[in-house]
């Protein structure tokens, strides 16, 4: 059996080797095993730390450094190799995901392909979690989130919990299916994974595994827990959030849109709102308990209701738009209401007039462009945003709309001043574009009659991410939450299904990787 291992690094280097050691300590059953290592664009200099310890530790052909230049977060830097893994000839069978902070303490790579290889119905298997400094066995599996779960978890009272099932099941839940396991150390069949579109890229960190296993639940394949095989987890060493931390910190905010995403994915909408109610009803219900036993309660995180109606209910009801995926280390991204439109998002590093002045020089000093006239309206669209007072913002958006529609009608381009748009795009030739895309980066070359667009209207958060430095030919088609990575080609009339790495070469209908950044075909 061939099998992947993927780890996902941002700035925890000596951890990350500590897992990639684990892992090629091991004898794997005479498994063919690979070690792909991911760094998240970490801030430290990680990428370095990497390349160093790639040659001072002969890791040879044995690792593949995968040193990415933007912070994708979990899923989507696992796609970053999935991807690539799937437009080989021959994939892998299976591919096993260790976090960072994880290392092996068994043969965990083997005992997990044997349960995959006995149970071809299983579509992922789970280890058994040791957590330091006690290495006591934790939880490792767990049912599917629920309204009332989540109700009862964040509530903490003991008569509620004992009425209510556990969503965690207890450590020595014996070998056998369940809901889903934790995504630390988990293997996946790669024609499973696959066949589920791999991660989510709406995801930037947290509940993209249960995700894909509820996804992959509904496709027929069952998850399995089996303890048998066991990791150490750090739990929280490589993303500062602890579930089972005893001082109340504040959640970053990517824990609560991938909450919001999940349920609202998985259960719809209604559901959502009834959800992130009960869960401010068991807060406020635990910190009446907590007052009423004068102990502090650390069963909610700090500014739990601020950001419960922030970044949860608010969007959800559509009182209020809120990214679904965001990098916390995005330029411009992070708070900003993109879909919406409630934000200037311009590029803040040039004033207006230069932009517009750049534009202009990018499209070849050609006044007749229609792709200059496309920009510069969508421009105005976003600059008004920063006009504080209504009185001026509202007779600037009349003329804005009106504009927007002339650009439809005279040009045939579709830009609207709610997509991201960088410095330096340009767009080619005459019309024909439909570019509904969640950001276009800079020095982006977009040519005629190109879409860019949702996949379906019950998914319609979910759009294109074109990176930096992408061309891409006439006649190109992207539709849904994919990512064109910086540099990339896609060739004319290209249909783009899966995320294309940077600095590829990719064509056809669906595009395939013609040739990578390495120059390999």
């Amino acid at each position: 059996m061939r099998i992947a291992v993927i780890t996902v690094n941002y700035g925890t280097p000596e951890m990350s080797i500590a897992a990639v050691e684990s892992v090629l300590a091991r004898e794997h059953g005479g498994h063919e095993v690979e070690m792909h290592l991911v760094d998240n664009a970490s801030p430290g200099g990680d990428a370095a730390v990497f390349a160093e310890a790639h040659a001072a530790r002969g890791w040879g052909d044995r690792v593949t450094l995968w040193l990415e230049d933007t912070n994708h977060g979990f899923g989507r830097g696992n796609n970053v190799v999935l991807n690539a893994l799937g437009a080989r000839e021959t994939p892998p069978d299976y591919v096993f995901l260790l976090n960072p902070d994880a290392r092996l303490e068994n043969e965990a790579i083997r005992i997990l392909a044997e349960t995959l290889e006995a149970h071809p119905g299983a579509g992922a298997a789970g280890a058994g979690i040791l957590q330091p400094p006690e290495n006591r066995m934790v939880e490792a599996c767990f049912r599917y989130p629920s309204a009332l779960g989540e109700f009862a978890r964040i509530l903490g009272f003991g008569p509620v919990s004992r009425l209510v099932p556990p969503q965690a099941l207890p450590p020595d839940t014996p070998a056998g299916p369940v809901d889903w396991v934790a995504g630390c150390s988990v293997m996946f069949r790669f024609e499973a994974m696959r066949a589920a579109g791999f991660f989510d890229p709406g995801y930037f960190l947290y509940f993209e595994e249960v995700d894909l296993m509820h996804q992959l639940d509904r496709m027929g394949w069952e998850t399995r827990y089996q303890p048998d095989a066991v990791v150490i987890h750090d739990a929280g060493s490589a993303t500062q959030v602890q579930s089972h931390a005893k001082d109340r910190r504040r959640r970053p905010p990517y824990v609560y849109r991938s909450w919001r995403r999940y349920f609202t994915k998985m259960y719809g909408r209604p559901y959502t709102v009834l959800a992130a109610l009960g869960m401010m009803m068991g807060a406020a219900g635990g910190r009446l308990l907590a007052i009423l036993r004068r102990r502090p309660s650390s069963r909610q995180p700090l500014r739990f209701f601020t950001d419960q109606w922030r970044y949860v209910l608010a969007p959800t009801l559509g009182l209020r738009t809120d990214p679904d995926y965001a990098s916390d280390r995005g330029d411009r991204v992070i708070d900003a209401v993109k879909k919406g439109g409630f934000a200037d998002t311009n590029p803040k590093d040039i004033g207006f007039w230069a932009l517009v002045a750049e534009d202009y020089r990018t499209h070849e000093r050609d006044l007749l462009a229609q792709g200059f006239w496309v920009l510069f309206w969508h421009r105005v669209g976003n600059w008004r945003m920063g006009l504080k007072r209504k009185i001026f913002r509202a007779p600037m958006t009349l003329v804005y709309r009106m504009m927007y529609k002339i650009m439809q009608w005279v040009c045939g381009i579709d830009l609207p001043f709610s997509v991201i748009v960088g410095r330096r795009v340009k767009l080619e030739h005459f019309g024909g574009m439909i570019l509904i895309a969640e950001r276009i980066g800079n020095d982006v070359i977009i040519r005629q009659n190109t879409t860019f667009g949702i996949a379906s209207i019950d998914r319609s958060d979910e759009r294109p991410t074109i990176e930096d430095g992408a061309n891409l030919g006439a006649g190109v088609v992207i539709i849904g939450a994919i990512t064109v990575g910086r540099d990339a080609i896609v060739g004319a009339n290209a249909v783009v299904v899966s995320d294309v790495p940077a600095g590829a070469l990719v064509g056809g209908v669906p595009a395939r990787i013609i040739r990578r950044s390495d120059g390999d075909a």
